[in-house]
């Protein structure tokens, strides 16, 4: 999938998913317990995605700070 990126992160609550492109966040993924199966379902609903990116790292320290 092209300029779409996804960044994963811990919480206290589990690891948590965020994906997005240049339009801004596309999807936000509630904490899970596991991060291989986050990962899955990222990859499983935007295949080809790849990791990181600016935009995606302000939306969670958006979240961190909330």
């Amino acid at each position: 999938m092209k300029n779409v990126s996804f960044l994963v992160f811990p919480t206290r609550l589990g690891w948590m998913g965020l994906v997005g492109g240049e339009e801004g966040v596309r999807r936000i993924y509630l904490p899970e317990p596991s991060r291989a199966d986050l990962l899955s379902r990222i990859f499983l609903e935007y295949p080809g995605c790849r990791e990181g990116s600016e935009l995606l790292e302000k939306a969670r320290e958006e979240i961190d700070d909330y």
